[in-house]
């Protein structure tokens, strides 16, 4: 065997080699050195060398066959070993199902909001003068109540006292220049009618004298003297009528000027009162900041009055409540939304005429009464739910809520028997469209007194009174599936004629037994 084809060829003898100077072998990886006989007989150490590595290969061989064969045996003892499972067992039973028969019911549509709370009735009072505070009762604080009228304040009234006062003579001044003008306007009354009298005698005196001296010849000095005094009495009658003719005018001077001064004097008196600031309407106090000995400006805040016996929340619904809700309609609140606490009834006091366009929200107006000093009592900023239920009520289809999955119910439908199945007919479920025209919460006995959340349908969807809506284990049914519907409301029982017993758990579908 050539040297060199063991060294580079491939085979069993692969690395088998010999030096060169032929002091040693390398057979299968290890060094042997070589004897005289070797070196003397090159051909039998190669022999041999072959010889070695041919029992290497056949060891390595016998090995790799024994590790097989444990492993095929451990592996045929485990599956032995394994446990067996029986085959699952598919039956096509009924599945009971919990049934709910579609009617109409009389049902008012409820709107939710919310709003905070605030006074309808509120007084903020400013001071009408300019002084300094001389009284403040010591029960006057913030928190504490007050009744319409009760004293908040006093201003020094010093000022407006004396400018009252003036006013009060000025008044009366005129009065007296009317009543002495009043007087005078009757003297020269009487003087004018005597005057009247005396002239018309005068002339009388006259004519008798102007006949007398034509018929008897009387001298004319006579009837000079009789002319002069006739001419004296209307003289006088004159400067009489003039001082009476001036007496309207005088009056009406006189009062004009009082009118004037009696509306000085009210606003003196106004001014005099307003010294004196008093509760207008009966409530809390919020705040009262003036203390005795301050000066106050017209303008400066005193106090502010809230009445807590009325309570209005602006309660913000969607823009299309507008249509429905009206003045009058009843709501519920509930404090921060907790309907644990308990419900306050209110009414629609109001309703705004615009709708918000950014927000799409119609503002309500809600009102209720209450007693400020009992438990309970709502104090305006307090944030409110609000449910407004419309007065109209019309007749709708309403379902259990958790019925409806992807807009569709499932119903059970009478269909003719399956192959194998007692009985002339059976139940399986089938898929109903529906449009929920919006939702609402509370109880509906007549329908089913487990249900407390509701779906009110529109007229366009394609349930039917009498039918049989599917309200429990809707994860294990499909279109088609067999079903024993039991039914839930007021007549409770099997949809089939069975017993309301039928309602227990319904039979596994498929049955899986634990390892033996």
């Amino acid at each position: 065997m050539n040297p060199t084809d063991s060294q580079g060829g491939a085979g069993p003898l692969q690395g088998v080699a010999t030096s060169q100077d032929g002091a040693s072998t390398v057979a299968n990886g290890r060094a042997h050195p070589l004897t005289a006989a070797d070196r003397a007989h090159p051909s039998r150490a190669a022999g041999a060398s072959a010889a070695g590595a041919w029992v290497s290969v056949v060891v390595r061989g016998v090995v790799s066959l024994v590790l097989l064969a444990g492993a095929a045996g451990i592996f045929v003892a485990l599956l032995r070993a394994a446990p067996r499972l029986r085959p699952l067992e598919l039956t096509d039973a009924p599945l009971a199902v919990r049934v709910v028969a579609v009617r109409r019911a009389e049902v008012a549509r409820t709107w939710e909001g919310f709003g905070f709370a605030s006074a309808m009735r509120t007084a903020e009072l400013s001071s009408q003068v300019t002084g300094r505070v001389v009284e403040r009762p010591g029960a006057v604080e913030p928190g504490a109540r007050v009744s319409a009228g009760d004293v908040i304040v006093r201003i020094d009234p010093t000022d407006a006292q004396a400018r009252k006062e003036a006013a009060d003579s000025a008044v009366a001044a005129v009065t007296a220049q009317l009543e002495a003008l009043d007087i005078q306007g009757r003297s020269l009354g009487d003087r004018l009618r005597q005057a009247d009298e005396e002239l018309s005698s005068a002339n009388a005196e006259l004519e008798r004298i102007r006949g007398a001296v034509e018929t008897a010849g009387f001298a004319a000095a006579e009837l000079d003297r009789v002319i002069s005094s006739v001419r004296r009495v209307e003289q006088a009658r004159r400067l009489i009528a003039e001082q009476f003719e001036t007496v309207p005018a005088t009056r009406a001077r006189l009062v004009a000027d009082r009118l004037g001064l009696r509306a000085e004097q009210r606003l003196a008196a106004e001014e005099l009162a307003r010294t004196r600031i008093d509760a207008p309407i009966s409530g809390v106090l919020q705040r009262v900041e003036p203390r005795v000995g301050e000066l106050m400006r017209a303008g400066d805040f005193v106090a502010r009055v809230v009445d807590l016996t009325r309570i209005e929340v602006p309660v913000r619904l969607p823009a299309e409540a507008a249509a429905s809700v009206r003045a009058g309609d009843p709501a519920r609140l509930y404090v921060g939304g907790d309907t644990a606490a308990g419900a306050i009834d209110a009414v629609v006091g109001r309703i705004a005429p615009e709708a918000d366009a950014q927000t799409r929200t119609v503002t309500v107006f809600v009102e209720f009464g209450q007693d400020p000093a009992g438990a309970g009592a709502v104090l305006p900023g307090r944030y409110l739910r609000a449910e407004v239920t419309t007065r109209g009520v019309s007749e709708r289809i309403v379902i259990p809520r958790g019925a409806v999955s992807d807009d569709a119910v499932l119903i059970a439908t009478e269909s003719a028997a399956a192959q194998g199945a007692q009985g002339p007919a059976g139940w399986s479920a089938a898929r109903r469209e529906v449009r929920v025209a919006y939702a609402r919460d509370g109880r509906l006995p007549e329908i089913d007194p487990r249900e407390t959340q509701w779906l009110v349908l529109d007229p366009l969807s394609d349930l039917a009174d009498g039918e049989l809506v599917i309200v429990s284990n809707l994860d294990e049914l499909r279109v088609g599936r067999r079903v024993s519907p039991v039914r839930s409301g007021p007549a409770a029982g099997s949809a089939g004629g069975g017993s309301p017993e039928a309602a227990a758990p319904p039979p596994a579908r498929a049955t899986k037994e634990a390892p033996r």
